[in-house]
């Protein structure tokens, strides 16, 4: 549900969304680690906290969710 997903992102913090921005890139880990200037230990956790805020079962249903809420604020 939209409203759902639009909730859940609105949890997330900045650099939260900079390193989900760059994972539905299809950005691994040490790639976000080295653009943001952050350890892999950093990125792979901001990666468990969006899990969790996003409420996402794995990556493919949270790429799928920032598609969604991406198409629609695009509208």
């Amino acid at each position: 549900d939209l409203d759902d997903i639009e909730k859940s992102v609105n949890r997330i913090t900045g650099r939260e969304r900079e390193v989900l921005d760059l994972v539905v890139e299809g950005r691994s880990s040490r790639d976000i680690g080295a653009r943001l200037g952050i350890s892999i230990k950093t990125v792979e956790a901001h990666r468990a906290r969006i899990n969790d805020k996003m409420r996402s079962d794995d990556l493919p249903h949270l790429i799928r969710m920032m598609m969604v809420y991406n198409d629609d604020s695009e509208r």
